[in-house]
């Protein structure tokens, strides 16, 4: 995802070569193709196409009307829609929503609801994503009005003032009909948000890999692909990161030199952005914020923090070769359990472990094969799906802060705007792990490289590397501790994101008839596609308990108005 033009941060596959891990591991949800279908009403009258823009007068600052309204984008299916069913209401999150029409349709949980309970499905533009932008660019001082609290204050003004275009849409505003909220990854942990923050509000909620807790120092992104890819592919992987970061431990320049070459990275001018390259082709899942307690700091990193304020020469030296390897990581997050072993991630780790026809054993086949064939696989196949005809320095490198990647502030660059989001509230930077644990990626790589990249993007906000405010983030939307009636957790084992929702390892959420908490054996938002189900009958199972609960919580509901 290495681009001069902000449209192309929404190029398919070459989405991969961004010069910043932060993006290339959005928690974003999984693309579903618009229904070529005509829609029908249950009576039979034929509907607008699912792909009819509709327009609402949003206010651009919730703490000060008086600067007007902006037009938000939303999208609307009402095909199961009879009198008295709910509202359901979702975001597409943190991208356009352009291409997220199906969000309406019984191909997702949200339509099954509908389908369900003859309810009626809105897909609602994120403020600052795609167009439904209050100003005309994408400037600090514009995003200033980009934080989670506007966020919710939006659901929470269009669900009270819009009327809806469907027929009877002036008379269903919470009180007169039962409105449920819904939403995977980043809209799904908006989804806890805004149930936390707006009490009542909405009547019942779905949240699909929920990414409630913002966590600045994710490197538990990472522990689900480790703890789930082939063993063989995972043992040859840590002992390609080990020998990296001893060469970098070492001041080893001429190992690290020769590293790089094997990959046909030779012209990644620092270390920081070659280990960042390599990480991308395996973990496309994203991250969650948590503030670990007391990490320790290798010895070695704690000298670089220490210079990285004080020794430009130093800071060069550092970044000789970090995030470039990181890359082949980010394809874990695509995988679904109805993709089949054709995924990229699945052809990364056949190069690594299929030789002669033959498969290595759990122990992988050793260092020496392992640089030779990952180093083949990305030369031959991986470069050129991720930065097609551009050169390593320009696809990878993070320090020539004049590309127009950096200073486009043109609006639908969903890119800027997440980056945004992340350098100030929600962190979940993927990093590597701490001293004593297994590495798939590099410990060079610290949040000092992330923060490093939001003076990049915002020099007019930031004067030195931020720190985002997770610790806030998560008091006042509860994190982990969230505890709301008629709230339903759906989680994939097998998510990238798992760490950061209320399934995480070690957190023991009970799982309760309040606020179900549910995990099948899945990936990232799996459960909120229905095709999901069919393959995977543990995806089935979540999607099942899900709409019992929200029929058992929909009968419950009484009109207030």
């Amino acid at each position: 995802m290495m681009w001069a033009l902000a449209s192309l941060l929404l190029a398919g596959h070459v989405r991969a070569a961004i010069p910043n891990a932060m993006l290339r591991g959005m928690p974003s949800l999984p693309k579903l193709p618009v229904p070529d279908r005509f829609i029908t009403s249950p009576n039979g009258t034929v509907l607008p196409p699912i792909t009819t823009v509709y327009y609402f007068d949003q206010l651009i600052d919730h703490n000060n009307p008086d600067l007007g309204t902006f037009q938000q984008r939303y999208w609307m299916g009402w095909e199961f829609y009879e009198p008295g069913g709910p509202i359901i209401l979702t975001t597409p999150g943190e991208g356009p929503g352009d291409g997220s029409e199906a969000l309406t349709t019984n191909e997702t949980i949200n339509g099954l609801i509908a389908q369900q309970q003859n309810g009626a499905v809105i897909d609602i533009e994120h403020r600052f994503f795609g167009y439904s932008n209050p100003y005309d660019n994408l400037t600090s001082q514009s995003l200033a009005l980009l934080t989670i609290q506007q966020a919710i204050d939006d659901l929470e003004y269009f669900a009270n003032t819009a009327d809806l275009p469907m027929p009877g849409g002036d008379a269903v505003k919470p009180g007169q009909a039962p409105w449920i909220l819904t939403g995977g990854s980043y809209a799904g942990a908006l989804t806890g948000w805004t149930m936390v923050n707006k009490p009542g509000l909405f009547w019942a909620a779905y949240a699909s890999s929920g990414v409630v807790e913002a966590i600045t120092d994710y490197y538990e992104y990472f522990t689900p692909v480790r703890e789930y890819m082939p063993q063989n592919c995972s043992s040859d992987v840590e002992a390609v990161i080990a020998h990296l970061d001893e060469l970098y431990i070492a001041n080893d320049t001429a190992g690290i030199q020769t590293l790089k070459e094997a990959f046909g990275l030779g012209d990644v001018v620092h270390v920081d952005d070659f280990a960042t390259a390599k990480q991308t082709a395996w973990l496309a899942c994203l991250s969650v914020v948590y503030i670990a307690p007391a990490r320790t700091v290798p010895p070695f990193l704690f000298s670089t923090f220490f210079f990285l304020t004080s020794s430009a020469a130093f800071l060069t030296r550092l970044t000789l070769l970090g995030p470039t390897v990181q890359n082949n990581l980010f394809e874990w997050q695509n995988l679904q359990p109805a993709i089949g072993p054709g995924a990229m991630f699945f052809q990364f780790c056949d190069a690594l472990e299929v030789k002669d026809g033959v498969s290595a054993g759990p122990e992988g086949w050793g260092l020496e094969h392992a640089i030779y064939s990952w180093g083949n696989f990305w030369n031959t196949t991986y470069y050129k799906y991720i930065c097609e005809s551009v050169d390593a320095e320009t696809c990878f490198g993070t320090y020539n802060t004049s590309q127009p990647y950096w200073t486009n502030v043109t609006v639908n660059n969903s890119g800027r705007s997440w980056f945004w989001m992340v350098c100030n509230q929600v962190g979940w930077y993927q990093v590597g792990p701490p001293e004593g644990q297994p590495a798939i990626v590099s410990r060079i790589l610290q949040p000092i490289y992330n923060e490093r990249l939001c003076v990049n993007m915002f020099p007019q906000a930031f004067a030195y590397p931020p720190q985002p405010t997770t610790t806030q983030t998560d008091t006042m939307y509860a994190g982990w501790n969230v505890n709301v009636p008629r709230l339903f957790f759906a989680n994939g084992l097998r998510d990238p994101w798992r760490e950061s929702t209320v399934s995480a390892d070690g957190l023991n959420k009970p799982n309760t008839t309040s606020m179900p908490i549910y995990q099948g054996d899945g990936f990232h938002c799996s459960d909120m596609l229905a095709k999901n189900g069919i393959v995977d009958p543990t995806v089935a199972a979540v999607q099942e308990a899900g709409l019992r609960y929200m029929k058992e919580w929909l009968a419950e509901w009484r009109p207030s108005t």
